[in-house]
């Protein structure tokens, strides 16, 4: 690994950039990390800040995270939902939807992003990828008529 550090991004950056952009933008640092919340097209989603430099959230953090679910109904066509999310994911390649079967089944859209500099402007640039790519994911998937009255409600 080279000694070169790569740039940190503040959750307080991020929630004041989003706000400025009419989303809300809240931080809540009560887990391990903190996350952002905010919500678009309908439905909530957060940002999730990793890999803190130096694993001291105090010196920002070098990767980011967006990350939306929603909670499917337990007779929902399983198959079929696999099959468009194995599409989605084909077809977004920066993004990942995955299915869980824990205590509640649920599908969530993740996109996994570097922090590419200290000012705002690639972060405006992923907020507006992301609320595209997850515009989409409610079209194509949640809402698809595949699903239509199957009850996916928001996480």
């Amino acid at each position: 690994m080279s000694g070169t550090l790569r740039p940190t991004f503040h959750p307080e950056k991020a929630a004041a950039t989003l706000q400025e952009l009419g989303y809300r933008g809240k931080v809540n640092d009560e887990g391990r990390f903190p996350i952002v919340e905010s919500a678009a097209n309908g439905a909530r989603f957060w940002i999730n800040f990793l890999c803190p430099r130096d694993d001291d959230p105090a010196n920002g953090f070098e990767d980011i995270q967006f990350d939306t679910g929603f909670a499917l109904s337990p007779g929902v066509n399983s198959t079929r939902l696999l099959h468009l999310c194995n599409w989605f994911n084909r077809t977004y390649r920066s993004a990942k939807v995955s299915l869980g079967f824990e205590s509640k089944p649920f599908i969530s859209l993740k996109v996994d992003l570097p922090v590419l500099g200290t000012d705002t402007d690639w972060f405006e640039a992923y907020v507006t990828s992301f609320l595209h790519l997850h515009r989409t994911f409610i079209e194509e998937i949640i809402e698809h008529n595949a699903f239509k009255g199957d009850g996916c409600t928001e996480i």
